[in-house]
């Protein structure tokens, strides 16, 4: 399995699925044992998940959105079981959120672009992704959200995605919500 994010954290939680509730429900307290994920919109017919493991020595949280179940552990980067069980017209986001190590700082392992707002560009050739044998379409962003890194994958299940599957990837991305973390400790 690949991980996303700072990769020098370990990542052991279970994943829980996201209710749909308003986003201070989801992520209304936190200690540095449990970091609230990214809260993304759960659209009709669409699942949603998260683990809030924040591993060590990193912190880092995991958010999926999707029109098909989760088939992999949490963090997988790339999900590859869910993406093997992708229908042509099935989408997937997934948004890792982490704050970085005191190691990942002083090596500049540290992106300062700014990764917000994210609009993905349907009419683009899908990014290369590890496994991806060009079968489905995935563009990624990846950079700094504060003092915090994020890097969210996008996921359609052809090579070209439709103006509606783009259309509601674009939704899913526009209605995520970043929780509050408390100070790093």
């Amino acid at each position: 399995m690949l991980l996303s994010g700072c990769g020098s954290a370990t990542h052991t939680g279970a994943m829980t699925s996201i209710p749909s509730a308003p986003a201070s429900a989801a992520t209304s307290s936190a200690s540095t044992d449990d970091l609230p994920p990214v809260v993304l919109p759960t659209p009709s017919g669409w699942k949603t998940g998260a683990s809030s493991d924040p591993g060590t020595p990193a912190e880092e949280t995991f958010t999926w959105s999707a029109t098909l179940s989760y088939r992999d552990a949490p963090f997988s980067a790339p999900p590859q079981t869910t993406l093997n069980g992708m229908s042509p017209d099935d989408v997937l986001v997934e948004v890792f959120l982490w704050r970085p190590s005191p190691k990942d700082v002083q090596e500049g392992n540290v992106s300062q672009t700014p990764a917000l707002p994210f609009t993905l560009d349907g009419a683009a050739a899908g990014q290369d992704h590890p496994g991806g044998d060009g079968s489905r379409w995935f563009q990624r962003r990846l950079g700094a959200v504060g003092q915090r890194q994020i890097d969210i994958w996008v996921f359609a299940g052809r090579p070209h995605p439709t103006t509606q599957q783009v259309a509601a990837a674009q939704s899913v991305l526009d209605g995520m919500e970043l929780p509050t973390w408390p100070p790093a400790p």
